[in-house]
């Protein structure tokens, strides 16, 4: 009696290549933009006075007069006043010592609040400068992002697979790429030193300023984009 074994054998044995399912790879990309929500400037407060003790509660009466007038539209930073002393002509032949208390206070913000802000320092006789416009988040590829980024990279395959007659199966591969930063460039508006007049007839107290000439657009502030990348290879099928 003869036995006889089956034997297996490797149908690539014979040096011929698995064939792979054609397929299609397609990077899509989402945008993102952040936009500043908050700002920040410089208000130089200055007492002076002959006497060193005067000096100082006219520095401190400023001081009390930003906080008040800015209320719970701003945040006043922390104050740090230097004392130095001038000399001033007096009369034609004879100078005097005046003493000087001052500070470089930072106000921050929120943008919404901007116009009462610039209001209230331009109306009390504030000066200020170096306005900044800030940003509370952080720059980050979030899930959401990420996520329609592969939807376009989904879509852009489809798109292709449909012009040439076929569709999309299954996903073989995906690979997430770096994220693009960039800031774009905005108009920077500029509202630094503004002057203004007012009719002599006018009480000091009296002198208001509209709000709305220092309303805020987003168009014309720098933007933040980021701008996740995601490649994604589909199997096309019939």
């Amino acid at each position: 009696m003869t036995h006889s074994s089956a034997q297996l054998q490797c149908p690539f044995s014979n040096g011929e290549a698995p064939k792979q399912a054609p397929s299609i790879e397609a990077t899509g990309k989402a945008t993102q933009e952040q936009f500043p929500d908050k700002g920040q400037l410089h208000v130089q407060i200055n007492g002076e006075a002959f006497d060193r003790e005067e000096a100082w509660m006219n520095f401190q009466t400023l001081a009390d007069q930003l906080r008040s007038i800015l209320g719970p539209t701003a945040t006043v930073g922390t104050i740090e006043p230097v004392q130095d002393s001038k000399m001033v002509s007096v009369t034609l032949r004879s100078d005097r010592e005046v003493f000087c208390v001052s500070a470089d206070v930072v106000v921050y913000f929120d943008l919404p609040n901007f116009g009462d802000v610039i209001a209230a320092l331009v109306e009390n006789h504030f000066t200020y400068s170096d306005i900044l416009f800030t940003y509370s988040d952080k720059f980050e590829v979030t899930p959401e992002l990420l996520e329609a980024a592969g939807k376009d990279a989904r879509d852009r395959a489809e798109a292709v697979a449909r012009g040439v007659g076929k569709s999309i199966g299954r996903l073989v591969s995906v690979h997430i790429g770096e994220a693009d930063r960039q800031t774009l460039r905005g108009l920077e508006p500029i509202w630094d030193n503004v002057v203004y007049s007012r009719n002599s007839s006018v009480h000091l107290s009296e002198f208001k300023i509209d709000r709305s000439l220092f309303d805020v657009r987003m168009s014309d502030l720098k933007t933040r984009v980021v701008t996740a990348h995601v490649t994604a290879r589909f199997e096309i099928v019939e």
